[in-house]
């Protein structure tokens, strides 16, 4: 299931990252957890997922979580805005490794530090 465009919206995009925003109204706050909406680590995952798969204009396949670190949750309100930063992005022999940060827009908050490998 594709999230893009439905339980988040690419704002911007640039050679170091992609803002976005999340719909506080989706259907997996009223899971996750209701009155109290908290975002999914393995949503971020995908978040990140789909936003390398825009930024490679290839399909993705997560092959490995090399490391990951949820530092504060994420909560969803309309017109957060989050930032993803790639600190490292390579391609060798058929992977894609990215390693980077979602924060705040301006880097005072840090939610989430991952690196991914994709086949």
């Amino acid at each position: 299931m594709k999230l893009i465009n439905d339980f988040f919206h690419v704002v911007s995009s640039d050679d170091k990252g992609d803002s976005f925003t999340l719909n506080p109204s989706h259907e997996i706050y009223r899971a996750h957890f209701p009155g109290n909406p908290v975002t999914p680590g393995v949503c971020l995952i995908e978040v990140v997922t789909e936003l390398m798969q825009e930024r490679t204009k290839q399909p993705l396949r997560l092959a490995e979580v090399k490391n990951i670190k949820f530092l504060s949750p994420v909560i969803p309100q309309e017109g957060v805005v989050l930032r993803v930063t790639y600190d490292e992005i390579t391609e060798d022999a058929g992977t894609t490794h990215a390693k980077g940060s979602i924060t705040d827009p301006t880097g005072t908050t840090t939610y989430t530090k991952f690196s991914l490998l994709f086949s």
